[in-house]
């Protein structure tokens, strides 16, 4: 079995409550990505001081380069938008030696992807060097109806500093789990084809292993606490 691939964030707010708010979505997102194979590597915090803007930007570039020396991939979540405070997708672009323009257009807000659509099965998600053959769906199995849906503007982008991918996420819980669980399988792809790690592989062995008569067998935690 391959290592699983790590993930990290980095969380940035211009006060106490917005960084609250960022940190309440990198959770939800944290929980989204284990589900997938992806493993959890680490989080920084860090508040943009209005006043001294260029040690804001000097901390975050260090904590960015940091987390990529232990992760495989980086969600920076807040600070995306267009005032003079939102400087993390500068940053994004200063540290990474590539950009990835496919998740940028997603990011930014500039393309669309079907949201409320049921997500196939994990053998149709499997490695594939032509994701262009993948369709990029979340589930909801109580709505089958194919809707647009699209991130409001903002200066988000995508990059890879080393062997890590970074990606500028809003601290819009709702639509940055959106956007992730759409673009799961390219994910798969991309870090696979960075790091060597395969996510699909972690999320197949899993689903395999808990099917299995012996682990159904074990008891739940829950009913241990219960009883």
């Amino acid at each position: 079995m391959t290592d699983a691939p790590k993930f990290g964030f980095l969380c940035v707010g211009k006060n106490p409550l917005d960084l609250s708010v960022s940190v309440h979505c990198s959770y939800k997102l944290s929980g989204l990505l284990r589900h997938f194979g992806f493993m959890p590597g680490g989080c920084y915090t860090e508040i943009v001081n209005s006043k001294q803007t260029n040690i804001s930007i000097d901390k975050i570039s260090k904590a960015l380069k940091h987390l990529c020396l232990v992760n495989d991939m980086i969600m920076t979540i807040g600070n995306t938008g267009f005032s003079p405070y939102d400087i993390v997708p500068d940053i994004t672009d200063t540290v990474c030696e590539k950009k990835v323009s496919y998740f940028t257009n997603i990011l930014c807000g500039s393309a669309e992807i079907s949201d409320n659509s049921p997500l196939p099965e994990s053998d149709k998600l499997r490695i594939n060097p032509d994701i262009s053959n993948i369709s990029y769906h979340i589930y909801n199995p109580t709505v089958q109806e194919k809707r647009p849906f699209r991130l409001n503007p903002s200066r988000a982008c995508a990059g890879i500093f080393d062997k890590t991918l970074i990606l500028n996420m809003p601290a819009n819980s709702q639509g940055a789990y959106t956007i992730t669980s759409a673009i799961m399988p390219a994910l798969w792809v991309v870090v696979y084809n960075i790091s060597g790690k395969s996510a699909s592989f972690t999320f197949d062995y899993e689903k395999t292993l808990k099917s299995l008569p012996k682990f159904q067998e074990i008891i739940n935690k829950k009913d241990i606490i219960n009883t």
